[in-house]
């Protein structure tokens, strides 16, 4: 990385050949190999992986249940349960998919991840607008943004993964793609004088950083969020349309849509939570289509707005 490219690129080390990462070249060999395999058996495969993942992660658990019951309190306990098994088995298909992205034919995947809606963003281009995709956290996140970043220029913002291997392959498969990278804790000017230049900024909103990260609290799910406002900003300073979308696994392992809606209006305005409360809306599109494949996992009510502790016991 140097003064003129501020992306993100993660570099091999020596290290990731030492005993501590050997089981996360296990893993990997495993998602190695599902490359190759027909899709129906590597979905039962991640399907009977998230069952077991379900019984071993306690804390994640915990965590997806209260959540869809603050986000879902008149539906019936049955329901949610099996929305959370659902959730689980969705979320480890989409991470051995994850494989196709660093290993898998362009010409394969072209034809196993679609999307719909692309004449929204070929439209707001054509009318010389600069655009920001909002995409929730969905399982299937990265496999949608890196088939539309074939489209089109793309940049995106992330924080580094824990486990550096993972970290390093996750960015080799994002490069495979053409996509640009620009971690958090460098602000947003870098992605500006990126999106002035008329790339598509890829970006999740529904994150709860509490209020000291320039958040307002917006109703999300019935619920008074901790909400970015840096859509709103961006949108402003970059002179952008912001368009919503999601990607969803598809049944019978018929691979992925990735769904683009046509551009949320007016925005930005002059009201920080009214903006917040548009950017909710669109993720809760999404959330409506697919409830089992979004992202129940994070602590995304942990923020309260009347002061009362966080709901999560972790």
């Amino acid at each position: 990385m140097n003064q003129k490219d501020l992306s993100y690129r993660p570099v091999f080390r020596k290290a990731f050949l030492l005993p501590p990462y050997w089981p996360t070249w296990c893993l990997l060999a495993l998602m190695r190999l599902c490359v190759t395999l027909p899709r129906p058996l590597v979905g039962f495969i991640g399907a009977r992986i998230g069952d077991v993942f379900y019984y071993l992660s306690p804390k994640r658990r915990h965590i997806a249940e209260i959540n869809l019951k603050l986000a879902f309190p008149r539906w019936q306990e049955a329901r949610r349960r099996r929305v959370l098994r659902d959730h689980f088995r969705v979320y480890v298909q989409c991470l051995v998919d994850y494989g196709l992205l660093w290993w898998g034919s362009k010409t394969f995947l072209k034809k196993y991840i679609r999307i719909k809606g692309m004449e929204h963003i070929t439209r707001e281009q054509e009318a010389g607008h600069n655009l920001i995709l909002l995409h929730g956290h969905f399982s299937a996140l990265d496999l949608g943004g890196s088939l539309v970043s074939e489209q089109t220029p793309f940049i995106t913002m992330a924080k580094p993964a824990k486990n550096k291997l993972i970290d390093w392959y996750m960015a080799q498969g994002r490069s495979r793609f053409h996509v640009r990278v620009f971690i958090r804790k460098r602000g947003i000017r870098p992605v500006v004088r990126e999106m002035l230049k008329k790339k598509i900024f890829y970006y999740l909103p529904d994150e709860d950083f509490g209020q000291k990260q320039q958040s307002v609290f917006a109703p999300f799910l019935g619920n008074e969020t901790a909400t970015l406002t840096a859509v709103s900003r961006l949108a402003r300073m970059a002179k952008a349309r912001v368009l919503p979308c999601y990607t969803r696994r598809l049944p019978g392992n018929a691979g992925y849509e990735v769904v683009v809606l046509p551009p949320i209006a007016p925005f930005p305005s002059d009201d920080a939570v009214a903006d917040a409360t548009l950017i909710n809306q669109a993720v809760e599109v999404g959330i409506a289509h697919v409830p089992e494949q979004y992202i129940w996992t994070l602590r995304m009510f942990k923020s309260r707005s009347s002061g009362e502790q966080s709901p999560y016991n972790y």
